[in-house]
């Protein structure tokens, strides 16, 4: 989401004059964070799991969800591939990064795409574990792995790549939520609810499916 968050926040702020201060971290991370007291005014998933905990807990308001994310296999070769099992199997790919597999969305994503084809064991010994996806992405525009899942929103920058989206058959969907946090300011309140707003209208809209997501 960061890449499309950005994007939005650039023309929100401009519109409405607010300086909107972000912290990017994995899902889990950022949930545990809360928890423990983070001052957020609205927390971003890239799930809806972790912000219907916060909700449970009574943390927030209810959840509503803004996009749906979509997971992908990007490659850094020059060799080109017809499939996905091509590779992950090749002998030249040696690392494949993975986002934390329980605190990030789309690495639990990832294992459980690699589970149900039954190839976990298989490659295991190339999974290279980043703390979000993030940190997977910086991964391969530094060349630090050979080949990474990550979102459709990363491969959106990038040109003269090679990517393969993942069946969505095979992961539950990335029903990427929000929810606004309880806060003892009514001002900042106020300010949440012009950009949930904002959320909503075609600029917003359009920016995040330019970014992969579907809306």
């Amino acid at each position: 989401m960061q890449f499309a968050l950005d994007s939005i926040l650039v023309h929100f702020e401009k519109d409405f004059g607010i300086d909107c201060q972000v912290t990017y971290g994995a899902s889990g991370m950022i949930t545990n964070q809360i928890k423990n007291g983070a001052p957020y005014d609205i927390f971003f998933s890239a799930n809806m799991t972790f912000p219907q905990d916060l909700y449970h807990l009574g943390f927030g308001n209810k959840p509503q969800v803004y996009a749906q994310g979509q997971l992908i296999l990007m490659v850094n070769s020059n060799q080109k591939y017809n499939q996905i099992e091509e590779i992950l199997f090749d002998k030249k790919i040696k690392r494949i990064g993975i986002a934390d597999l329980k605190t990030a969305p789309y690495g639990m994503a990832a294992k459980e795409y690699i589970d149900n084809q039954g190839w976990w064991d298989k490659l295991e010994s190339k999974i290279i574990i980043g703390e979000n996806v993030g940190q997977i992405n910086a991964y391969l525009k530094s060349n630090a792995i050979d080949a990474g899942f990550t979102s459709a929103s990363y491969f959106a920058k990038l040109q003269n790549t090679q990517c393969f989206k993942i069946d969505q058959r095979y992961y539950q969907p990335i029903n990427q939520a929000y929810i606004v946090l309880n806060s003892k300011k009514q001002q900042e309140n106020i300010f949440v609810k012009e950009l949930t707003s904002y959320l909503k209208n075609e600029r917003a809209q359009q920016i995040l499916t330019y970014f992969g997501y579907r809306i």
